[in-house]
């Protein structure tokens, strides 16, 4: 006893602070904390496990209205929509088979209307062994949870201020989980979309000139090279859109603006030939023909964007994405389908917007947003 009770003692001191960085707890438990009325922003620094998050959480809310698709989906908030109930699911869905699985697991309420991220890059064959790649549960493995605990005793080493964390961001002071979250202030907020405090606090981050290379030399992520949209890979996405239409969910799609530079790059690679597919009146037309309401807004003079709206070459900024649904509105279709949402009201959020944010942390239903 008195040789264990050293071991004991650390054992008894360690294991809290090790659960209050947020880095262990399961997705499923972090779903359910975000139904609750207080916010606070999510995102671990040592595993990743969003998938199993978005799914339960939208599970647990049961939204009218979802956003689901690749981390080009994460400006959606919910102060966009209201006075519907919307969340964003998306960050997390890379293959085809990730929208099946989310149709599967949301069959006992689905959503009324699935706004999709839609990117040439789901249809092909570079890009699978990506998405397959990250994780799909809730819990973490074994091998996991070593790696997280690694992680934290380097980073207790290295910079010992950031391991005994105030468990708040540092953009706006909310509480935190995940030592991404509380470290840089990078995270899920409560109504699901993506807060990029790395950006905010000027991190180095993905340059312009170092994507363009990528695509030059054969292509880097996330803008894979390939030769055609794979037909195995459209048939398959032609089912997701059957059992959508069987669970009587409307399909709104959109491909966001890319930067300039990088839209430019694309046009021109040799290796991109399936960006170019993808972008052709062809699959508009399949895309149509298969009921889905399409919307293309790659180049950003589609939607009078602004060429700073980006957090980096890949990813707009919320302010893009307010402008891409003030263009959804003028389609009947997506008005009849988005009611009660008022153009002026979006009008007046972006004329009050900085390069990078419109809401802040104000949510559907929320008067103000929080210091």
């Amino acid at each position: 006893m008195l040789f264990l009770a050293p071991l004991a003692l650390c054992t008894v001191i360690a294991a809290p602070l090790l659960l209050r960085t947020g880095e262990f707890l399961p997705a499923n438990m972090v779903a359910w904390m975000q139904t609750g009325e207080r916010q606070f922003l999510y995102l671990p620094r040592f595993t990743d496990h969003t998938f199993a998050l978005k799914l339960e959480a939208t599970r647990l809310r049961q939204p009218d209205v979802v956003a689901i698709g690749s981390s080009r989906s994460n400006q959606w908030r919910s102060a966009m929509y209201q006075p519907l109930d919307f969340y964003n699911a998306g960050g997390p869905f890379y293959a085809i088979s990730d929208f099946v699985a989310a149709l599967e697991a949301w069959d006992g309420h689905p959503p009324r209307v699935m706004i999709m991220t839609l990117d040439y890059f789901i249809f092909i064959k570079e890009f699978q062994a990506v998405a397959a790649a990250s994780s799909k549960d809730s819990e973490l493995s074994k091998r996991e949870w070593a790696q997280a605990l690694k992680g934290l005793v380097a980073l207790a080493i290295r910079e010992p201020d950031k391991f005994i964390p105030n468990q708040h961001e540092p953009i706006y002071g909310l509480p935190a989980l995940g030592m991404q979250a509380i470290t840089s202030g990078t995270g899920f907020r409560m109504d699901g979309s993506f807060q990029y405090g790395n950006v905010m606090l000027d991190y180095p981050r993905s340059n312009i000139e170092h994507a363009i290379a990528g695509i030059t030399n054969g292509g880097a992520w996330p803008l894979q090279p390939g030769d055609e949209m794979l037909p195995s890979l459209m048939r398959e996405f032609e089912r997701f859109v059957a059992l959508a239409r069987e669970r009587n969910i409307a399909l709104i799609a959109v491909t966001p603006p890319l930067d300039p530079a990088i839209l430019a790059a694309l046009r021109n690679s040799p290796y991109h030939e399936a960006f170019r597919q993808f972008h052709s009146p062809q699959t508009a037309e399949w895309l149509k023909k298969l009921g889905i309401n399409y919307h293309d807004f790659t180049d950003l003079r589609s939607i009078d964007g602004r060429a700073d709206e980006f957090v980096d070459p890949y990813h707009p900024s919320e302010p893009a994405y307010v402008r891409m649904l003030l263009k959804l509105m003028e389609d009947p279709l997506v008005s009849a389908l988005l009611p009660g949402l008022d153009p002026d009201q979006l009008k007046s959020a972006l004329d009050r917007s900085t390069r990078l944010e419109v809401y802040r942390n104000t949510f559907a239903g929320s008067a103000s947003a929080e210091p």
